[in-house]
């Protein structure tokens, strides 16, 4: 259960930056490689969090 509960809002914050860039139709390569350029910084934000031993043990207490 507690690998679920890391695990899941990272998932589905990468599930919906992934749909993000798949509905960016119709962009050039510079605003392609830009959306995937945000869309890193995002995720290395999302994984920031869990380098913080107080957010960790709080997220470990928190049912999703």
């Amino acid at each position: 259960m507690r690998e679920l509960a890391e695990v899941s809002p990272t998932r589905e914050m990468w599930e919906g930056l992934r749909d993000l860039l798949r509905d960016q139709g119709g962009l050039d390569e510079l605003e392609v490689a830009a959306s995937i350029f945000v869309a890193l910084l995002m995720l290395d934000a999302v994984e920031s969090v869990f380098e913080h031993r107080e957010l960790r043990k709080r997220l470990e207490q928190t049912v999703y």
